[in-house]
């Protein structure tokens, strides 16, 4: 069974986001149930699915951080790690973050990036809970903006470059 993840138009106001399904062969089946967030998370740009028929459980996050690196950006990555840390504090699933960071001068491979407080909050966010970053490509032009980061190294056997991820506008 692969996991396939894909560009569409969220059911969460005007946004645009990934869409997540599971494909055996040629059939698309939704084997998921949404996690409705509570209001104070509503300005962030997130969507979380349990992947129900897995075992463990498969929590997905699917998020998008606007390119912006002022103070309200700051403000909306702490709001989006206190979501995520909130989120994914069940030890009894597997955990799927997938979405665009917009952090290019990140360096995923050991997990360094510049010093300023959006980088600083994400990266510390991912190493203290055991993320690993298994996009190794460029996805926007010269820049790896993407991600798909995993607590379980076993979750993903393979990742392969393929439009629309290394080609997202």
């Amino acid at each position: 069974m692969k996991l396939v993840i894909y560009n569409r138009l969220a059911h969460r106001s005007h946004r645009t986001t990934q869409h997540i399904g599971l494909r055996d062969g040629q059939t698309t089946s939704t084997l998921y149930r949404y996690i409705d967030l509570p209001g104070k998370y509503s300005e962030l740009e997130i969507l979380v699915l349990d992947f129900v028929k897995f075992s463990p459980v498969l929590r997905v996050f699917v998020i998008y951080r606007p390119p912006h690196y002022d103070v309200k950006a700051v403000s909306y990555v702490r709001l989006l790690t206190e979501c995520l840390n909130s989120y994914q504090s069940n030890k009894k699933n597997v955990h799927l973050i997938v979405g665009d960071l917009n952090l290019p001068y990140v360096n995923w491979n050991v997990f360094t990036g510049p010093s300023d407080d959006i980088n600083s909050i994400i990266l510390n966010f991912v190493i203290d809970n055991g993320y690993n970053q298994l996009v190794n490509f460029e996805t926007r032009s010269s820049n790896l903006l993407d991600v798909l980061l995993t607590d379980t190294d076993t979750l993903i056997t393979s990742l392969t470059a393929s439009p629309p991820i290394s080609n997202s506008e």
